[in-house]
């Protein structure tokens, strides 16, 4: 695989694999950066690229102006991603990155650029309505809400600096996540699957069985053991999961050898 020369500062982790035949293109939950995906470069096979997706504000693009609309961050990433989505390539996003992620794909697939999957973690589909929104909150409820998902990790909790400067991104993404409306009721054109951790309350499997409805192609629904932040502890579980479904739908991309020995322990 013949990657685009020029460096992105949306992909700055890209796992650059002259061998993959497919690109994993991975979004992360609110206020998160691509570096949460960093480990799955050990985790998956040769013949999958991963390009874990930086928004501005985050990490290496700590200088420039996060996204308040989402409608001007799809319209970011489709010009930013689609010169790599000339290959076949999937699409995963966590939590906020989500809804991203399957706004993203629907873009994408009308211009023409469909992916061998889209997967969608820890998150309401879009056609349910938020019933206790986040974003509003003041100050002092928002951070427990967010401490009750287990969403602010120890060493931010303790550094009243690092929460100033985290808080407002974290808000700003949840509001667009929050506050956006559904208005395009056509189901995408790949399979899609969805996962849950079982001690999620934000997202119970029988409501994650609603993302069925976004797709007019192959449904798969898992629930993985661990909290909001399941793709944290159950990394493995994950991972392998997602491979098992590209292989499921486009099995001619992986080489024999590399096929997962084990892959009836994920059905």
């Amino acid at each position: 695989m013949n990657p685009p020369s020029l460096h992105s500062p949306w992909l700055p982790y890209r796992c650059r694999r002259e061998d993959a035949t497919l690109r994993l293109l991975c979004l992360p939950f609110a206020g998160g950066a691509a570096s949460v995906f960093r480990p799955w470069e050990t985790l998956l096979p040769p013949w999958i690229e991963l390009c874990a997706v930086q928004l501005p504000g985050r990490e290496g693009r700590l200088a420039e102006r996060p996204h308040d609309d989402l409608g001007e961050l799809l319209e970011d990433l489709v010009f930013a991603l689609e010169p790599y989505c000339e290959v076949p390539f999937a699409v995963f996003g966590h939590s906020f990155g989500a809804l991203v992620a399957c706004e993203l794909t629907r873009r994408l697939s009308a211009r023409g650029r469909v992916p061998v999957l889209a997967g969608v973690s820890a998150r309401k589909p879009p056609c349910v309505p938020v019933t206790e929104p986040t974003h509003a909150l003041s100050d002092e409820a928002f951070l427990e809400r967010l401490v009750g998902l287990n969403g602010i990790p120890e060493l931010v909790l303790k550094s009243p600096e690092m929460l100033e400067l985290v808080l407002p991104l974290i808000r700003a993404d949840i509001t667009m996540s929050e506050t956006f409306v559904d208005l395009d009721p056509r189901p995408l054109p790949c399979s899609l699957s969805a996962f849950g951790g079982a001690d999620d309350p934000s997202a119970r499997e029988d409501t994650l069985r609603g993302w069925s409805r976004y797709t007019e192609a192959g449904f798969r629904l898992r629930m993985l053991p661990g909290d909001h932040f399941f793709l944290r502890g159950a990394a493995h579980t994950l991972v392998q999961c997602l491979v098992q479904d590209l292989l499921d739908e486009a099995p001619g991309l992986a080489p024999h050898s590399q096929r997962l020995p084990d892959a009836s322990l994920i059905r």
